[in-house]
Parts: C-alpha cells; sequence; structure tokens
C-alpha cells in the first residue's frame, strides 16, 4: 500500500511539473533532472535554486544570464579579467593560451611527475608520518591545502614555498591566498552594500582582503620580473636552455613566439598576474575537503 501510495505522488508530482526542464522530486531534489539535462541546463529559467535530496544540505543557485556577469565579475575582482570571470570569446582566447601551455606533452607531463614524487611520495609521507611518530593532530584539511598550494606554485612559477613540511609552519603567502578566497567567499553570502561599506572603511574581510591581496601581488610580480630576466640570460647563454627538470608554465608562456595582434596584451604584467592568479584557485582548490 505506501509503495502504491509513494508511485502516486510521484506521477502526481511530474503531471504538476512535467513542463519544467527540472523537477525538484521528493526526497531526491533536482538530482535526476539536472543529471539528464545538463547539456541544456541554460534553458531551465536563468537563475533558479537547485535543490539537492532532502536533508543533505546540497542546495545551490544556478545561472546562467548573461545580465549577472558584471555582478560575479565584481565579487570575483581580484581574479581580474582571467579565465574563471572570462566569458564568451574571451574565455575562448584564454582557454586556446592554456592550452597551448598543456599541450607541451613532453615537459609538462615531466614537471607533473617531478612534483608529484617529490611532494608527495617524500614530502607528504614525511610529514604524516612525523605527525605519527610524535602523536601530534592535524586537519587534514589543511594538509591538503598545503600539498596543492606548494604543487600549484612549483607548477606555475617554478617556486616551492615549502607549506607542507614537518611541524606545519605558517606560510605568508599560503595563508593571503586563503584570505583572499575567503573574502571572495564572504562576498558571495551577505549583501552586497555590506561588503562594499566594509570595503570603503577598510574594516572585516576587506580589510584583510586589501593586505593579502598586495602581498600575493607582489610576490607575483617578483616571480614574473625574476622569470623575465632568466629567459634574457638564456638566450645570451643558449648552452643553458631550460630543460624539463625545470619547466613551470609561466616560463613557457613566456618563452612562447607570438606574433599575434594581442602579443601586447599577453605579455603585459596584468595578463600574467590574472592568468596566475587564476590558475593558482583552480590548482590550489582542486582537492578539497569539507
Amino acid at each position: 500500500m505506501a509503495i502504491i501510495c509513494a508511485a502516486i505522488v510521484f506521477v502526481m508530482h511530474w503531471l504538476l511539473n512535467r513542463k519544467s526542464i527540472i523537477i525538484n522530486w521528493p526526497i531526491v531534489g533536482m538530482i535526476p533532472g539536472l543529471a539528464q539535462n545538463m547539456s541544456r541546463i541554460q534553458e531551465a529559467g536563468g537563475t533558479f535554486l537547485f535543490k539537492g535530496p532532502w536533508f543533505s544540505g546540497m542546495d545551490f543557485l544556478l545561472t546562467s544570464d548573461p545580465k549577472n556577469d558584471p555582478l560575479f565579475r565584481e565579487i570575483c575582482d581580484p581574479l581580474g579579467d582571467g579565465i574563471i570571470s572570462a566569458d564568451s570569446d574571451n574565455w575562448r582566447f584564454l582557454r586556446r593560451i592554456i592550452h597551448s601551455l598543456v599541450n607541451q606533452e613532453l615537459r609538462y607531463d615531466a614537471a607533473i611527475e617531478r612534483i608529484l614524487e617529490d611532494k608527495i611520495l617524500k614530502r607528504l609521507y614525511q610529514v604524516l608520518d612525523h605527525a605519527y611518530q610524535i602523536g601530534s593532530e592535524f586537519d587534514l584539511q589543511d594538509v591538503i591545502q598545503r600539498l596543492t598550494f606548494d604543487g600549484i606554485c612549483l607548477l606555475l612559477l617554478g617556486y616551492d614555498p615549502n607549506c607542507l613540511a614537518s611541524g606545519f609552519p605558517h606560510n605568508a603567502l599560503e595563508k593571503a591566498f586563503h584570505e583572499m578566497e575567503e573574502a571572495i567567499h564572504f562576498r558571495h553570502i551577505v549583501p552586497r552594500v555590506f561588503w562594499k561599506l566594509q570595503r570603503w572603511l577598510q574594516i572585516g574581510e576587506e580589510k584583510k582582503m586589501r593586505r593579502s591581496w598586495d602581498l600575493f601581488e607582489k610576490f607575483v610580480m617578483d616571480c614574473v620580473t625574476t622569470k623575465r630576466e632568466e629567459i634574457i640570460t638564456r638566450k645570451r647563454t643558449p648552452s643553458e636552455n631550460q630543460t624539463e627538470d625545470n619547466f613551470d608554465m609561466l616560463t613557457a608562456f613566456l618563452e612562447e613566439e607570438d606574433g599575434g595582434e594581442n602579443v601586447a596584451i599577453t605579455k603585459s604584467n596584468k595578463f600574467l598576474r590574472d592568468m596566475t592568479f587564476n590558475l593558482m584557485a583552480a590548482g590550489r582548490d582542486t582537492i578539497y575537503c569539507e
């Protein structure tokens, strides 16, 4: 009898909502509709609240409305004009550039293998074993974020901040990047006028954002300057050309001979800064524990 009643409820629910792209089903929420209609999710009404399974805490806002783009870019302004906040033709342009770097298979794959071997097989195991030996508790999320931050800095910039080390030492760069991400998340969950007032008064999360942004921007710009100087030096001494053993994406990008009309943009410090910030955000938070 219970099965029949449940079947009737599901049928009635479908009849009432059959014109919707995604139906909010009892118990399972919108998961079935999302899986079935992922390729045409933009037809679901521009902006709507996605309801996950009951009691799962998976509710979130989905949007495909271009009118929301300026607000998103304003909230995520530390990312500049990078690929995360880019749209349309600019997104395709940035994707092509990043894809060209990843397609340097021999150098890129060798760098990934080298970084993983150093950071996981050597450093991570060493840190976890040390914590076990002394009976120390640790935050697994912090460990993973240190691991991914070290890895993405090495891959992008050829610089090892050594966040993942025994004793979990404080690292100003990692903390600054984390505070920027926290501030962006804060902007998403409070009224716009609230975080704008904080920014004007330079208090709270916005004060942390400004301080962290200045620190991290200086770090990235110093890396860009150093890479430019290294490339000039190598051109004067060709025998010291870069090998697969010390590949990083920033150097590979600066070494690319781009004769296109966008060369002035792609070689600018602002473009390099925005590209680095965006790829670092994507690379650091690929693995995230809640």
